[in-house]
């Protein structure tokens, strides 16, 4: 967390005020005397200062520094102090902005939930609370199991920073949505559910998010508002998600206008398309590949899903320079992980091979099907 501080001013200017000293007239010593004990002072370092029996106010940019370096317990006890009302009201506006951020910040990342979120609370409620201060409200909720309030700032997080929202791991959102649903508060579950429909919400298991899209039409119904529930219900892309629509007399009253819509035939040709197209134009990027993967091993089209694969994983180990995808440290062992489950699913024991007819040729190490050349797995016949 790294934030600038608008006017804030170098500590050197603030700390020391200086010590104005008057003599009144009616004081029974002279000039001289005075100053001699003055000097005195000076020389024994006493001379009176204001701050002298007070905690030293402690720098908003030395408690910056400390939470960039992750020293947490050095910067929670310098924002004690600095967050104390008296001394933050003493600071501008802004100033006081970013001792509350960083405030809810270091007590989040310390586990101090209740502080932190009345931090998040108070920081998220001023007019310069950006992205950073709702996410970590957010994360903070998810770790205190507060449905309500994970709802509310996913909920605004994803219609004002859209981006921001994209970043969040699909973990943090589920994890958002199990709180939600444990409330049993159906209001805030829609109102989330609106939001990250309306996003898009595009996680990787690209099941469970036609899964929330069937859950959100289902109270759209209940709202007596069909026209929003078919929109949602022609957003589906899992063919068993489309199934389960088809086979619920709920969804009677609209099915009628969908369409094709819930052509699970069309809608599996649509959602491989999709991701081929979306893999193909982003040949950097190594996300839109292990999702297309997940739905071409989903489809038994595992040839396909090898031969992408192995096409990444050579690009990758092509040179000692940087590699070839942007967000390769992210998503390399998912691209692994699924060329193991492509030659597990092909393997002998995988659902896509099955035992040969007596007589017919098997496979090196007596695998049945047909063999492939090099690493390639056996493919049922």
């Amino acid at each position: 967390m790294n934030r600038s501080i608008p006017g804030f001013r170098p500590t050197a200017e603030v700390r020391n005020h200086g010590w104005k000293v008057s003599i009144p007239a009616d004081w029974r010593i002279g000039v001289v005397a005075a100053m001699a004990l003055l000097a005195g002072c000076a020389h024994s370092g006493q001379i009176p200062d204001k701050t002298s029996n007070q905690t030293a106010i402690p720098s908003l940019e030395q408690i910056i520094d400390l939470s960039d370096h992750d020293r947490f317990a050095e910067a929670n006890s310098g924002l004690e102090t600095l967050l104390e009302p008296a001394t933050l009201n003493s600071l501008a506006p802004d100033q006081q902005y970013t001792a509350l951020s960083y405030g809810a910040y270091v007590a989040r990342r310390l586990k101090h939930l209740d502080r932190a979120q009345d931090l998040y609370r108070r920081t998220t409620a001023l007019p310069q609370a950006d992205s950073d201060d709702w996410r970590g409200r957010f994360l903070c909720a998810i770790q205190k199991h507060d449905g309500l309030d994970a709802a509310e700032s996913l909920a605004t997080l994803a219609r004002r920073w859209p981006e921001a929202a994209r970043g969040l791991e699909d973990e943090q959102i589920y994890a958002g949505l199990a709180e939600v649903q444990r409330t049993g508060n159906r209001d805030a579950r829609y109102d989330l559910l609106l939001a990250l429909f309306q996003l898009p919400f595009i996680p990787r298991d690209w099941s469970q998010a036609s899964e929330l899209w069937r859950d959100l039409a289902l109270m759209q119904l209940e709202r007596n508002d069909p026209g929003a529930a078919r929109e949602s219900i022609s957003n589906l892309s899992d063919p068993y998600v489309l199934i389960s629509v088809q086979a619920d007399n709920r969804f009677a009253a609209i099915r009628a206008g969908l369409g094709d819509r819930l052509d699970v035939n069309a809608a599996a040709l649509r959602l491989l398309q999709s991701w081929r197209a979306a893999s193909d134009a982003n040949p950097n990027k190594l996300e839109p590949l292990v999702i297309l993967d997940d739905i071409l091993i989903e489809t038994h089209h595992y040839d396909e899903a090898l031969q992408r694969t192995d096409a990444a994983i050579a690009r990758a180990s092509v040179g000692s320079g940087e590699p070839p995808f942007v967000d390769y440290a992210r998503w390399s062992a998912w691209l692994l992980d699924d060329r193991s489950r492509i030659l597990r699913d092909t393997g002998p024991l995988g659902r896509g091979c099955c035992p040969a007819p007596r007589g017919q040729p098997t496979c090196e190490g007596g695998r049945p099907g047909r063999c492939q050349p090099d690493h390639q797995p056996c493919h049922p016949l």
